[in-house]
């Protein structure tokens, strides 16, 4: 493909879409990830790593256009959504998608509304935003392929760029010119190394691909200019950032749509986590073992879903979403793994440290061929011994919430009510709720993000 024809091409396509033409399961996916993604940054606005930044953003007194989601402030966009995206991923509740390499909605959802209110869009124009810039980046994302997140790029940061500027770009109403300089600018302002998980830099990488998605469509909205060829160029961004290098994918730009694709999280914790998590909840309830009568619990993983587990034995919140042995202990212990079992009291838990001890990871080379064919992250064999020498296993190929086994809306529901909770009352919560369903007939975004600020 030649060097101009990439950026020309997805220019193309974001210029002629239009939210009529959307079907009707990738309009309803997407007000589902504008519902998760709102939930979790309501949640995570009460993180250290989210008040710090908020503070930040507060002392930049900036012009006030878009709300700061948890507080009682607004911020010129591209702060707003700095912001906002780092409360929407430092829980590592919020959503994510194997085609996009990363976690897309804690990038493009935050972009694209705090831009919305900067410019007074309606619920259809946000709405085909979060449409736009999961395509662009799901099939960026394929065409990087695996060996980008083996390298050690992290996705959301590098690839959430180009989405958060795709998606701002159509909301903006861009031309074709200007939006193959808006990808141009955000290929040159991607970054996130994965060296940095399970501390707060994680969820920053996901507020510096959202602001500076806006930073890119406003800056070639004003006539800044970028190379044509800066995604897939000899120098670009594919080449560059480890890529596979094939763009192939792009000739599907909408046909099929990958936002289905998305996979919603039961757990607030690494999505590598969660087959094992939900193998131990199936054994438990099929053969009752109660924590002390375990000798060894053995998880046999594919290789590639080993990369983002960095704590073996954790000591924070942020280090204990990275744990597997910590994730299974505790959902052996406590029956559960929500909120409050990543809360400091948890990771200290005398009784899950004893049990960690018991966890085995074990790389099962077997399982990355499942993985592939499947198209899923980490499938999981989880074998559990009892003292007693009785073996019980059970492997999970993907977790609930993928486009195997989605979540239903009134399970996404629940689940924004156990974050928002944490902020709001039942009767905002409500209200908010009642807004999202009919997100396509809201006027005005503010209309959505004014319930977001603190009470």
């Amino acid at each position: 493909m030649g060097r101009t024809i990439l950026s020309g091409k997805i220019a193309q396509f974001m210029f002629e879409v239009n939210y009529q033409e959307l079907p009707l399961e990738v309009i309803d996916k997407a007000k589902q990830c504008l519902m998760d993604t709102l939930g979790v940054a309501i949640l995570g606005s009460r993180y250290s790593a989210s008040r710090i930044v908020g503070d930040v953003v507060d002392h930049c007194h900036g012009r006030e256009e878009s709300v700061v989601i948890g507080t009682y402030y607004k911020a010129p966009a591209f702060l707003a959504a700095l912001a906002n995206s780092v409360s929407a991923h430092v829980a590592d509740y919020d959503d994510m998608s194997v085609e996009f390499n990363g976690h897309p909605s804690c990038v493009i959802v935050p972009a694209v509304t705090a831009a919305g209110e900067s410019v007074g869009a309606g619920g259809q124009e946000v709405l085909l935003g979060i449409v736009v810039g999961n395509e662009v980046g799901s099939k960026l994302g394929k065409s990087l392929g695996g060996k980008h997140y083996q390298k050690g790029w992290h996705g959301t940061g590098t690839i959430g760029t180009v989405a958060a500027a795709a998606a701002v770009a159509k909301l903006l109403k861009l031309d074709s010119n200007q939006i193959v300089n808006a990808l141009g600018i955000a290929a040159s302002s991607a970054a996130g190394l994965r060296q940095n998980f399970g501390t707060m830099t994680k969820s920053w990488h996901a507020g510096h691909a959202a602001s500076n998605g806006i930073l890119a469509a406003v800056l070639a909205q004003n006539g800044f200019e970028a190379s044509a060829g800066a995604l897939e160029g000899n120098s670009g961004f594919i080449t560059t950032f480890d890529g596979e290098g094939t763009v192939k994918y792009f000739d599907n730009l909408g046909n099929p749509y990958s936002l289905p694709n998305v996979t919603f999280k039961k757990y607030p914790s690494c999505a590598s986590t969660h087959p094992a998590v939900e193998a131990i909840f199936r054994l438990m309830n099929t053969h009752a073992t109660p924590p002390d009568s375990v000798a060894t619990v053995e998880c046999y993983v594919c290789p590639a879903a080993t990369a983002p587990l960095r704590s073996e034995y954790p000591t924070t919140e942020l280090e204990a979403k990275f744990s597997l042995e910590y994730c299974v202990a505790t959902a052996l212990v406590r029956g559960r793994l929500g909120v409050a079992e990543f809360e400091d009291e948890a990771v200290r838990d005398p009784e899950i440290r004893h049990v960690m001890t018991k966890v085995r990871v074990i790389i099962d080379a077997a399982l990355e061929e499942i993985a592939e064919s499947n198209k899923v992250l980490a499938p999981t064999r989880v074998k559990l011994t009892t003292k007693d020498g009785q073996e019980f296993s059970e492997t999970i190929i993907a977790a609930r919430g993928g486009p195997t086994e989605p979540l239903t809306w009134p399970e996404l529901e629940d689940k924004f009510r156990e974050c928002a909770s944490s902020l709001f009352s039942v009767s905002r919560v409500n209200e908010t709720l009642g807004l999202i369903r009919e997100t396509e007939n809201v006027e005005n975004i503010t209309d959505l993000t004014a319930l977001l600020q603190a009470q």
